[in-house]
């Protein structure tokens, strides 16, 4: 029924996050960006990553969600990818990008104190702010006014999140 979309700088805590709402049951779908690196040693911005990664976030977009999905980055995060690798993007990213709408988009700042690099996550800070300012760009470019989660020990970023999502019965935890 609903998409909410879990965006924002590369290692600023939405997977952490994401799995310990998957561990409380929540339906995630995971970041495919990281399964392309890890299958490849090319670099994402090559041209057939950025069209992998949009092909990939535009099939798991298709079928209708028959709940409430979270999604570690998506469409919008396939278009600067795209963007950034200097490629126009395929007319179907565009058109799902305005027909297959997230109902809440919740955006994960640049968060130096808990950002590492690894195998896959290579960019330098100064990078991954960049990252983020593309992807905040982006959702407004698309009509989307995110939400930006705060930084938080895990716990209470938890709470925060649980109070923004539609349905959801969570008790106290506005985000502050």
């Amino acid at each position: 029924m609903s998409r909410i979309l879990f965006t924002g700088a590369p290692g600023a805590g939405k997977t952490t996050l994401l799995n310990a709402l998957a561990a409380q049951g929540f339906t995630v779908a995971p970041e495919l960006a990281r399964a392309l690196l890890v299958d490849s040693p090319l670099p994402l911005a090559g041209a057939r990553r950025c069209r992998q990664l949009a092909r990939a976030e535009l099939a798991r977009h298709r079928p209708p969600p028959a709940g409430l999905v979270l999604h570690d980055r998506g469409l919008l995060d396939a278009w600067v990818v795209q963007q950034a690798g200097g490629q126009r993007p395929a007319p179907a990213l565009p058109r799902a990008l305005q027909q297959q709408r997230y109902r809440l988009v919740l955006f994960f700042p640049h968060w130096p104190a808990i950002y590492r690099r690894d195998a896959q996550r290579r960019q330098w800070p100064p990078a991954a702010r960049a990252s983020a300012t593309a992807l905040w760009q982006a959702c407004q470019h698309w009509g989307y006014r995110p939400l930006s989660v705060p930084c938080l020990p895990p716990a209470a970023r938890l709470r925060c999140v649980l109070a923004q999502l539609p349905g959801v019965e969570s008790g106290p935890g506005q985000c502050p």
